[in-house]
């Protein structure tokens, strides 16, 4: 069979992310209970989908978000960084924006807030670095460059003392060395590398504090990319990291079942996005494997 009709074939059962907003408490959660999530509704589901959330602003009506889009009608298999509105009534998307394309793969819009602003520093690392843009409702504007490495879903936190940010790096963004890199000057610079024993090290989302503990959110990439969620309880005493795991989460979606790969806890309104991934036409995907075709 010709790649090109192979290609058309498997596109009739496409991969597929949905986007959605965890219910139980994070308290729960580290003890062990099972997330209950609210799926977001998407009216132009057909069009697009969207992955990697973070959430920007929330009130009692309605969720700002970040988030990773495809858009299928573009014609390229792209993400690009768009500002969704979500309706917390009805868990529908309202409004989608799209703030910044560029012809490599953007994702994981990861963020901080100075002085009033807002800045992001999206995944690109077919780029080969790491930038930094402004913020505004419209657009995300590029400032400075962070990294001069091809790193993969970034994270910077100031919860261990000082701005270090932890990221995976190419050619093995979803494998088991997780990078930490330090200020200097105007760069971060790699200092030194953990290795897990599994393929555990790619970031999931933004590290968060309760009880006077830190937790990393991690991807568990073992039987494909995206695959769960690891929590991890972090220390950093005498110059030892250590990341002991608290528990894994699995997509609880009713049809994107494969995967789940973010969970982004916002402290300001409680909320805690995530992501569950599958397959358009799920059924066509199985006969494909089961007659070699996948």
């Amino acid at each position: 069979m010709k790649q090109g009709w192979k290609e058309k074939i498997r596109a009739f059962s496409d991969e597929r992310w949905a986007i959605g907003l965890i219910e139980t408490p994070l308290e729960e959660i580290l003890r062990g209970a099972e997330p209950t999530v609210r799926w977001i509704a998407d009216p132009h589901r057909r069009r697009r989908w969207f992955a990697d959330p973070f959430v920007l602003d929330a009130d009692d009506a309605t969720v700002t978000l970040l988030a990773e889009e495809m858009y299928k009608p573009r014609g390229v298999k792209l993400g690009r960084i768009s500002r969704v509105v979500v309706d917390r009534r009805t868990m529908t998307i309202t409004e989608v924006t799209p703030l910044l394309e560029l012809p490599t793969h953007l994702s994981f819009p990861a963020y901080y807030r100075a002085d009033g602003e807002v800045f992001v520093y999206p995944e690109n690392s077919e780029a080969g670095n790491l930038t930094l843009y402004h913020y505004t409702p419209d657009a995300l504007t590029p400032v400075a460059t962070l990294c001069d490495e091809p790193v993969a879903d970034a994270i910077i936190t100031h919860a261990f003392g000082e701005p270090v940010l932890f990221a995976t790096r190419r050619p093995n963004v979803n494998g088991n060395r997780l990078c930490i890199y330090r200020r200097e000057g105007e760069r971060f610079v790699m200092s030194e590398e953990i290795t897990f024993g599994e393929n555990t090290a790619r970031m999931a989302g933004n590290f968060f504090s309760i009880g006077g503990k830190v937790y990393r959110p991690a991807q568990e990439c073992n039987e494909q990319y995206g695959h769960a969620v690891v929590l991890q309880e972090v220390t950093h005493d005498g110059g030892e990291w250590q990341f002991g795991e608290l528990r894994r989460l699995y997509s609880t979606h009713p049809t994107l079942t494969v995967g789940s790969h973010t969970f982004n806890y916002h402290p300001q309104s409680g909320l805690i996005a995530t992501d569950a991934l599958g397959w358009d036409r799920r059924w066509f995907r199985r006969l494909l494997a089961t007659l070699h075709l996948h």
